[in-house]
């Protein structure tokens, strides 16, 4: 398994005040992060975007390993660009960079 360090974009349905002190709601063992900020209006109501930096080791490049994906994990992922994992055990090696919520009239509004 191939890992890197590196800057990605993860989605969150929470804002981002409550993602920082709180972490990052989910079901899953794992984020979903991508290369490069997902489009403003790809983003649903309510959902933000953290940009974190992933010491190495601490996510999974998909395209470098040769296993079959869960179709719940193939759901997750961007088919138009390359995605990665970052799985809950390795979180620690995560640290939270920016935050940007969706303004009304489009594009992303940096939150403090």
């Amino acid at each position: 398994m191939k890992t890197h360090g590196r800057q990605l974009y993860v989605v969150t349905a929470d804002p981002p005040e409550l993602t920082a002190s709180q972490g990052v709601p989910t079901p899953h063992l794992f984020l979903v992060g991508l290369p490069g900020p997902a489009a403003p209006d790809r983003l649903g109501p309510g959902e933000s975007l953290l940009r974190v930096r992933v010491e190495p080791g601490g996510v999974v490049d998909l395209s470098s390993i040769d296993v079959h994906v869960p179709p719940v994990v193939q759901l997750l992922l961007c088919a138009d660009s390359p995605t990665y994992l970052l799985p809950a055990g390795l979180l620690s090696r995560t640290r939270l960079t920016a935050a940007y919520t969706v303004r009304p009239a489009g594009g992303f509004a940096v939150s403090h």
